[in-house]
């Protein structure tokens, strides 16, 4: 589903990952450990097709992401460590938003609502709560079924509540046959999404 060969990026003359491999088979949940600093956002943002690796390969479904971006995007999610939303707009504006530019129907109401938001449905999202506002970007994010899931930090700012609405949305999406991708704090983190773990060490990926 997704698979980086011999990925490599530095940053300035620093190496930031050197000679990176990795899988993601469908239905699979891959957990990515290490310090900050270590280039594990770094390392998601070029399995998401956002940044280009400076040697490598990248791959969605088989097809190379230099040779198809596009359906590469389309077959993605991708949710950073900040929440990518407008201001101004509320969790409903950006459902529609997004499930207009996806060309697929979704119900606000019913989206948030699983999501824990119904009191914050048409609130902006400036005035919510860290954690609302990841819980809107999550939602946002996970319209329309993507196959891959590639998620940087995505328990941050969740209470217990959030983090069990994510676990097991999470678990929905692998059951129905989604690859995850995934940026952890802890191992605690993984254990809860029953994923395979490896670990970024002097810029190489390794088993955790």
């Amino acid at each position: 589903m997704l698979r980086l060969r011999g990925v490599n990026k530095a940053f300035a003359g620093r190496n930031v990952l050197r000679d990176v491999h990795l899988e993601v088979h469908a239905g699979e949940a891959v957990a990515v450990l290490g310090p900050n600093g270590s280039g594990k956002s770094t390392l998601l943002r070029i399995a998401a097709a956002l940044s280009p690796p400076d040697q490598g390969v990248v791959e969605v479904q088989a097809a190379s992401v230099r040779r198809d971006d596009v359906a590469a995007r389309r077959a993605i999610a991708y949710v950073g460590q900040e929440p990518a939303l407008y201001d101004d707009l509320t969790p409903a504006e950006h459902v529609r938003l997004w499930a207009h530019l996806r060309a697929i129907d979704a119900d606000p109401d019913a989206v948030l609502a699983d999501a824990g938001l119904a009191a914050a449905t048409h609130r902006p999202c400036g005035q919510l709560s860290r954690g609302q506002r990841q819980r809107a970007a999550l939602a946002v994010a996970l319209l329309g079924q993507p196959r891959i899931l590639v998620l940087d930090e995505p328990f941050t700012a969740l209470d217990a509540d959030g983090e069990a609405w994510l676990g097991n949305l999470l678990g929905r999406r692998r059951a129905a046959g989604s690859a995850l991708l995934v940026a952890v704090h802890e191992p605690g983190q993984a254990n809860r999404l029953l994923a395979r773990t490896v670990r970024l060490r002097e810029r190489r990926l390794e088993a955790a």
